[in-house]
């Protein structure tokens, strides 16, 4: 079976980014950096 990785946001308190990452026990992954003035869902849905 393969497993697919819970996709978080970190949003950073000191500049208008947010961070789209996965995570797993190795690594973590940074799949995106994104302006949160960006409409972020569409970014996304056209991305997938």
């Amino acid at each position: 079976m393969t497993e697919i990785p819970e996709i978080r946001a970190f949003p950073l308190r000191s500049h208008p980014y947010l961070i789209i990452y996965t995570h797993d026990p190795d690594a973590v992954r940074v799949h995106r950096v994104l302006h949160t003035r960006r409409d972020i869902a569409a970014v996304l849905r056209d991305r997938i």
